[in-house]
C-alpha cells in the first residue's frame, strides 16, 4: 500500500520540502519502490518543481502546497508510474494510494477521446478521466478506493 501526504501553507509560505520527506520517510514501510515529491504554487505564478528524492527547493519559490509519495508497485512497475504524477499539459497533479481494476477499459475509451498515454498505470489514467468528466470520473472507477490528493491549477 502506497503512502501519501501534503502540506499547504494558507499563509503562502513556501513548504519546507525537508518536513514533507519527513512525513513520506516515517512510512516507508508502506512502499519500497520509490518516492518522489512535487513543490506547487497554488496561483499558478511558478511552475511545479518535481523532486525525485531528497532534496532542496529553489530559494524565495512561492510553492505554498507540496505533495509526497511513497511507492508500492503494483500495476506499471517501470519509473513512468511514479507519483506525484502531472498532466502532460501540467495542470493537474496527482498523489494516490488505490487501484482502479477497470483501468485498462477505461485507458480504451479515453484513447477514443483523444487521450494519450506514456505509462501502463492506472493513475495515468485517473488523471485522464478527470481531465474528461471531471469529479464525475469517480462513478466509473471499479476497485480499491484509497486515497487521493488531486490537484488542478489554473493558468
Amino acid at each position: 500500500m502506497c503512502a501519501i501526504a501534503g502540506i499547504y501553507s494558507a499563509a503562502g509560505r513556501p513548504v519546507d520540502l525537508r518536513i514533507l520527506e519527513a512525513m513520506i520517510r516515517v512510512q516507508a514501510h508502506r512502499g519500497p519502490d520509490g518516492e518522489g515529491y512535487v513543490l506547487l504554487d497554488p496561483s499558478a505564478r511558478e511552475k511545479p518543481l518535481a523532486v525525485k528524492g531528497p532534496g532542496t527547493p529553489t530559494a524565495g519559490a512561492r510553492h505554498a502546497l507540496g505533495l509526497g509519495h511513497r511507492r508500492l508497485a503494483i500495476v506499471d512497475l517501470s519509473p513512468l508510474g511514479h507519483q506525484p504524477m502531472a498532466t502532460e499539459d501540467g495542470r493537474c497533479w496527482v498523489t494516490y494510494n488505490g487501484e482502479i481494476y477497470n483501468h485498462v477499459e477505461l485507458r480504451a475509451e479515453l484513447r477514443g477521446k483523444g487521450h494519450r498515454f506514456r505509462s501502463a498505470s492506472d493513475t495515468e489514467v485517473l488523471l485522464a478521466a478527470y481531465q474528461e468528466w471531471g469529479e464525475a470520473c469517480v462513478t466509473r472507477f471499479n476497485g480499491f478506493r484509497g486515497e487521493a490528493v488531486l490537484l488542478s491549477l489554473g493558468r
